[in-house]
């Protein structure tokens, strides 16, 4: 079983409740399956000592709080710490430890941050919280302790629910004993002369130790000879105990700054008191519930989700300084309801929080975060970035790439820009799919939302379609390989002649972001060498490839019965977005010609775009309404071309086309324009004719509609180039090929 290296991040080991849980739970982790490491930012405290007489390495890096230069230098250590360790997981206890933290494992990819929840107070000063809301691009996952304490951590980052879960502290059998500590100098007989009114809590204000002592002089009205107990340190201690003695019951009032064992404490006592004005999920309840005191708590935080008002404990609402002494003043009157009260508490913490149950779940949760790190160590994380959520050219190479690979050797994600039908299909496959919203067309805060995205991604490559503002921020994200795709640069309309030099200029300042570059043609592939200065040995040709499962049953009758069309007549099919690159005029102007040859001929154009009234308007002109059919997107245009006799795409410019490798998919023969002569082997495959050539067009089609032996053999021999060439786990392995080659060669340069 493999042992993972975790790091438990907090300023210092002093003693306090968030000390106390974390030293426990080191104690009962699974040592088999875990390693853990203590790191104190600060200092290490009073308490480390006994985690490393326990065998625990325990590190302080000497922090001093609101020193720059020693702020840069931790960070420093910290990362080296992460890496030296073999730390694949960092859990970060308060805010300042969970952003020093997130920072550093800039340094250390393999990381995994959580951070904790484990209070319901906001940060103070608006750097504090810009840092946290800042980390949360780092922080993998954060554990709370309570729904109170999760909800506030949505409210004060953004964090995403799903991103946040709910651990309830349990209690330990035992507790750590605060070892060389004397006891507490109180009066002889102190717990048997009277009845004690306990708080126990750090000395500030939100603690609200001010609010028990102002209920102190009303109980002590109430009921003359109690006595009140308050068990903690902090900076309100000197101004409390002038406070008691202005109120006249500075001799009813004890003050001890720490004790060896809290529990001994609260089982001497006839009522707890937590008086505070914010709170998680306090850890002193469960231990005094636990030990028989009746409970009384401010209605703050988490506190609610422990005690049931009135049957396990009592609630105030915070700040209520008679309504806290009358319900302790009663408690102490009636000895029957709070034995009652103990009874019911003492039951509910034995069966409901249990330690050993809040170690096995955050077990569990460190498991399934580790998971990735483990058994992905051997797979790659890739991104696709695609800008568009609607199925076209580019996003069906996306497609058919993210459902090729391997998933035993790649992890993939897509990250797209929009909705559409891509994200819907990409989810049926069972990939995993993020839409990243692009408000507007130029959306920079999608460079910072891209950047947060990638780096919680720990993606060890980013592959662009041909997203150039997704290579940009997986550069300054520090993804080791940034990969694009080019699409469409090439043939024909003279294949660029000399870029513009603004074009040349841009493509080269493109390149810094890019580490190597996809061709989908060969055309591309030397434009981008020849035209725009790529280095050769950074680009590389890698033709689209295509799903070769099995294809839908021909339906041509199914085609015509709904568009109204003889199942008898000749059908064909052009299937392309509606815009002057696709040559469609061409096509439309050689109907008139295959119309007076094969009156029963049909042509399908399925697709929409900015030309399509005027092509509408010009097959009216040519009197051939009802014999060119306009469908609209289609989502089923494989069945269309299935359904055809002939495909015909007469585009003037073109790069890889997934609709000629639809129709090789189906066995139809395929007419195309010289510009595609890379898919279709012409008299082999299909015909080939020169661009913008209705004569040439429409010779072609009426010598395919002839002879229908001809055409069944270029279909046939279509699928079997398919099978050969362009399959999409060819296009694949390549491309996992060139993921590889880049990483190899940016680790070569990383070891010298």
């Amino acid at each position: 079983m493999r042992r993972f290296g975790l790091l438990f991040v907090i300023e210092t080991l002093n003693l306090g409740g968030s000390e106390f849980f974390l030293l426990n739970l080191i104690e009962r982790l699974d040592q088999s399956r875990f390693r853990p490491v203590v790191c104190c930012l600060v200092e290490k405290g009073k308490m480390a000592a006994q985690l490393e007489s326990r065998g625990y390495k325990v590190v302080s890096l000497g922090w001093r709080l609101g020193s720059f230069t020693s702020t840069v230098r931790v960070l420093v250590r910290l990362a080296r710490l992460l890496r030296e360790e073999n730390i694949y997981l960092a859990q970060t206890f308060f805010h300042r430890a969970e952003i020093l933290t997130a920072f550093a494992s800039l340094f250390a990819r393999r990381t995994l941050v959580v951070g904790s929840q484990y209070d319901v107070i906001v940060p103070e000063g608006r750097l504090s919280r810009f840092f946290l809301k800042a980390a949360r691009m780092r922080v993998k996952h954060v554990l709370a302790n309570c729904r109170a304490c999760k909800e506030h951590r949505q409210r004060l980052t953004g964090q995403a629910a799903g991103t946040i879960s709910v651990i309830y502290n349990g209690l330990t059998e035992s507790e750590y004993i605060r070892e060389g500590m004397e006891e507490p100098p109180l009066p002889q007989g102190f717990f048997e002369q009277g009845r004690v009114v306990a708080f126990v809590g750090r000395m500030y204000r939100l603690k609200g130790p001010d609010v028990f002592l102002r209920a102190a002089k009303s109980i002590s009205n109430k009921r003359p000879g109690t006595r009140f107990l308050m068990v903690g340190t902090g900076p309100l201690e000197t101004e409390l105990v002038s406070t008691a003695h202005d109120l006249g019951i500075a001799n009813a009032v004890f003050f001890v700054r720490e004790v060896p064992s809290v529990r001994e404490i609260l089982s001497k006592s006839s009522v707890l008191v937590s008086s505070s004005r914010s709170e998680g999920f306090p850890g002193t309840l469960l231990e005094a519930m636990e030990a028989g005191v009746p409970v009384v708590a401010s209605r703050v935080g988490g506190v609610e989700e422990l005690i049931e008002n009135g049957k396990d404990g009592f609630l105030f609402e915070s700040e209520d300084i008679e309504g806290l002494a009358e319900i302790v003043s009663r408690l102490l009157s009636d000895d029957g309801l709070a034995g009652e009260v103990s009874r019911r508490a003492r039951d509910k913490v034995r069966r409901s929080f249990r330690f050993e149950d809040t170690v096995s779940q955050i077990e569990s949760l460190y498991a399934r975060l580790l998971a990735g790190s483990a058994a992905d160590a051997s797979r790659l994380r890739v991104a696709l970035a695609v800008g568009r959520g609607r199925m076209a050219g580019t996003e069906r190479h996306v497609f058919e790439l993210a459902r090729a690979f391997d998933r035993n050797e790649v992890d993939v994600t897509v990250l797209v820009f929009s909705e559409g039908n891509l994200v819907e299909r990409l989810k049926a496959e069972g990939l995993r799919v993020e839409v990243l919203e692009k408000r507007t067309r130029f959306d920079f805060s999608l460079l910072m939302r891209l950047m947060g995205r990638v780096r919680r991604g720990r993606f060890d490559v980013l592959h662009a379609q041909p997203e150039r503002l997704a290579c940009l921020a997986a550069k300054l994200a520090g993804v080791p390989a940034v990969i694009m795709t080019y699409h469409v640069l090439g043939p024909q309309a003279s294949d660029l002649i000399e870029p513009a030099l603004t074009s040349r200029t841009f493509e080269k300042l493109r390149a810094l972001t890019v580490d190597f570059t996809i061709a989908v043609s060969k055309t591309d592939e030397k434009v981008l060498v020849e035209k725009f200065g790529r280095d050769p040995r950074k680009v590389k040709f890698i033709p689209n490839g295509i799903s070769l499962s099995p294809v839908p049953a021909r339906d041509k009758d199914g085609v015509c019965r709904e568009l109204g069309l003889n199942p008898a007549a000749n059908l064909l099919c052009a299937a392309a977005r509606l815009s002057p690159q696709k040559g469609l005029e061409f096509l439309i102007r050689a109907m008139s010609v295959v119309s007076a040859a094969f009156p029963e001929a049909a042509l399908l154009i399925a697709g929409e775009g900015e030309l399509e009234a005027a092509l509408k308007k010009l097959a009216s002109q040519l009197d051939l309404t009802g014999r060119v059919i306009f469908t609209g997107y289609r989502d089923d245009v494989l069945r269309l071309i299935g359904a055809s006799d002939a495909f015909i795409l007469p585009s003037l410019r073109e790069g890889m086309p997934y609709v000629l490798l639809e129709a090789m998919l189906v066995s139809r023969p395929i007419i195309a324009t010289s510009v595609s002569s890379e898919v279709v082997l012409d008299g082999r495959t299909g015909l080939i004719v020169p661009p913008s050539d209705s004569k040439a067009l429409a010779e072609a089609v009426i010598k395919l509609l002839r002879d229908p032996a001809l055409a069944s053999r270029l279909g046939t021999s279509g699928r079997d180039r398919l099978e050969a060439c362009f399959s999409s786990e060819k296009m694949a392995r390549d491309t996992l090929g060139v993921y590889n080659e880049v990483l190899s060669r940016k680790r070569h340069i990383f070891r010298k």
